[in-house]
């Protein structure tokens, strides 16, 4: 992956979390990520997993080096769950197999451009259930929604709703 667009790509990442965590009614947004970021800073192992279509796929892990370049300290394991046309109607039945089994600390979810075609109701409710399945975990993960876009475009405002 070309050095811009993996540098743009990660602040587009910082920049949304960042904002969605000061901009934020609810003083807990954000918590369990700064968490997960703060056990890697001290040391504790990092898993993580990106799940969502071919943007992911393709990225072919680049959050990974840039978590292991911000916590040397920490043994980071990254997952690529990228499946090619997949949206989040079909990331609800691989969630088990490819995220769950890990039993991540970070997810990162990224099905915008392939959501494109579902309705707003499917698209939320497939979503809010990936969401609640992973914060009803005996450790849930945190979870960062990656915005992503295509040239023919994309629909993330569903995705920002629910995260």
């Amino acid at each position: 992956m070309h050095h811009f667009y993996k540098t743009t790509v990660l602040f587009i990442l910082i920049s949304s979390l960042l904002t969605s965590m000061h901009s934020s009614a609810n003083g807990d947004v954000g918590k369990d990520l700064m968490s997960v970021f703060s056990r890697a800073h001290q040391g504790e192992a990092l898993r993580a997993v990106a799940i969502g279509g071919s943007i992911t796929q393709a990225g072919k892990g680049w959050i990974g080096p840039w978590l292991q370049e911000q916590f040397p300290a920490s043994i980071v394991t990254m997952r690529n769950a990228g499946m090619s046309a997949t949206g989040s109607t079909l990331g609800i039945f691989r969630l088990k197999r490819d995220v769950i089994s890990v039993q991540p600390d970070l997810v990162l979810i990224e099905f915008a451009v392939n959501d494109s075609s579902a309705s707003d109701d499917t698209v939320i409710h497939n979503l809010e259930s990936i969401v609640v399945r992973l914060k009803t975990l005996p450790n849930p993960p945190a979870i960062v929604f990656v915005e992503t876009a295509a040239i023919n475009g994309s629909n993330r405002v569903r995705h920002e709703k629910v995260a």
